[in-house]
């Protein structure tokens, strides 16, 4: 009960500064995610005062996009980003 807990508390506190983050961010999100509500994603993307904001969808991806099937395609565009956004 805890955890969860911390985690509303974090969620929370990530809607309401979400306006105020104005650095280039860059979201991945899982199509077949069964974890969270893949909206969530859409929603935190309309919610960024960011300027530079990318919302990538992974179609053959869940929840653990780092080690799903769209791996190479987060890596490639990640280091891209990096690159983009770097001095």
């Amino acid at each position: 009960m805890r955890a969860a807990s911390q985690l509303l508390k974090l969620q929370q506190l990530a809607r309401k500064h979400a306006p105020a983050i104005t650095q280039p961010v860059l979201i991945f999100q899982g199509r077949q995610d069964k974890t969270i509500d893949p909206m969530g994603a859409e929603h935190l993307f309309q919610a960024l005062g960011s300027a530079q904001k990318h919302l990538v969808w992974l179609e053959n991806s869940r929840h653990c996009v780092m080690i799903d099937h769209d791996f190479e395609q987060v890596a490639n565009l990640s280091l891209e980003f990096i690159h983009q956004h770097s001095a």
